[in-house]
């Protein structure tokens, strides 16, 4: 192989090999709120459920669907399905698994989908299980 053609595969094999390992440029998104990561329910979660899922009678307080998220106390309580909130296990919790996609049963939520919840507002939905479900 003559030389310059030898030089020129290395250069193209090291430019490969260096743009590969380089940062894409992109950072993970932060679902933290400044409280060590803690997720709050009144300011990140509460909004986020009634905005997504209290209106046009699906979830509000008014709901024919037998699960409202106008209060936390209506969060924890039960509905259908069994209970929607098992605090430190969001893999268990149905509130959460509806979300995902294919959920475990029936439609994904919100009904109104797509779009659908993004990946970051669902993560901290199953962060904030996760973390016990607190009323904070």
């Amino acid at each position: 192989m003559p030389r310059h053609l030898h030089t020129l595969l290395l250069g193209l094999t090291l430019t490969l090999i260096i743009s590969a390992c380089s940062d894409s440029g992109t950072e993970p998104e932060d679902n933290s709120n400044g409280n060590n990561g803690e997720v709050s329910f009144s300011a990140q979660v509460q909004p986020l459920l009634q905005a997504s899922c209290g209106f046009a009678n699906c979830h509000g307080a008014a709901t024919q669907s037998g699960f409202s998220v106008a209060s936390y106390g209506s969060i924890t309580g039960s509905a259908g399905h069994g209970r929607l909130l098992l605090p430190n296990f969001a893999d268990s919790t149905n509130l959460y698994l509806k979300l995902l996609d294919p959920p475990p049963f029936g439609a994904r939520m919100p009904a109104s989908g797509p779009p659908f919840l993004s990946t970051s507002n669902i993560n901290l939905i199953r962060d904030w299980i996760n973390q016990g479900a607190k009323n904070n």
